[in-house]
């Protein structure tokens, strides 16, 4: 359903890759509906459970650095995301569950413009950048990557809209700067005893 309306918007979804190049990307992801494996994970209270991870919104709006360093005291980065289904989860506890319109991942080109890395240091596999992004708009130095959603779309017939309006925009992370928004942090998920 997601991944239907998804092909026929007249937008990109885009691979980042270090060197720059971008391919077009069209359907690799399964169905979107099925989240059943999750309570498998435990996660700690406070954080929410989704593919072997546990995930924490803060709502609390702050540069991407000290969102960063945040996470981190709770031994977590800020999120990384590998697929269309996670991305999906994290719109829908942002956008969708809290009216947060902007929320920082992890993201970023600080070595090196155009060399993309996730703060956890997982592979670049999946991206969805905005139409013209990354860009480095007016020779400012965007090193940092947040999602922007559509929250005015809250109250469309479909809250597919609002998730597949939510794009990676590349802004500058620089403290003289400061876009302060929410950011969400991502930490491994433990197992739960199984039962028997």
């Amino acid at each position: 359903m997601i991944k239907d309306l998804l092909k026929n918007l007249p937008f990109y979804n885009l691979f980042a890759l270090p060197s720059f190049f971008f391919f077009f990307f069209n359907d690799l992801f399964a169905s979107t509906d099925s989240w059943a494996d999750d309570e498998k994970y435990e996660c700690d209270v406070g954080w929410q459970a989704f593919q072997a991870g546990c995930y924490k919104l803060t709502s609390e709006k702050t540069d991407w650095d000290s969102a960063q360093k945040t996470c981190q005291k709770m031994e977590a980065n800020l999120v990384s995301i590998h697929t269309l289904p996670e991305l999906e989860f994290i719109i829908r506890i942002t956008v969708l569950g809290f009216n947060i319109d902007q929320v920082w991942i992890g993201l970023h080109d600080t070595d090196m413009q155009m060399d993309f890395q996730w703060t956890d240091h997982t592979p670049v596999i999946f991206t969805y950048w905005h139409p013209f992004e990354p860009n480095n708009f007016r020779n400012t130095q965007e090193d940092c990557v947040s999602i922007w959603g559509a929250v005015s779309d809250l109250h469309s017939p479909s809250h597919d809209s609002t998730v597949s309006r939510s794009l990676y925009i590349f802004t500058s992370c620089a403290p003289s700067f400061c876009l302060c928004v929410a950011f969400v942090c991502r930490t491994a998920a433990g197992m739960t005893a199984p039962v028997i």
